[in-house]
């Protein structure tokens, strides 16, 4: 969990019901993907995103029964 990212989004005044965490198959950032790929020495780590919410768009099922925030249904 990255904690460094949660307190810079709360004190920028970020409601915490409105901060996500997910796994590192959705919040990781490196060129060869999730840690596991990663060779010793290569920079990577979590990640910070924005989503925007846009009603008009339907959540599509076969991403998931229950839409999120970083569903990738839209």
């Amino acid at each position: 969990k990255d904690e460094e990212s949660l307190a810079i989004w709360k004190k920028l005044g970020v409601l915490e019901n409105h901060i996500c965490f997910y796994g590192v198959n959705k919040n990781w950032w490196s060129r060869s993907g999730e840690p596991k790929n990663m060779p010793v020495g290569e920079i990577g780590g979590p990640d910070s995103e924005v989503f925007y919410e846009f009603t008009e768009v339907e959540h599509d099922e076969k991403y998931g029964k229950l839409c999120h925030p970083n569903c990738d249904c839209g």
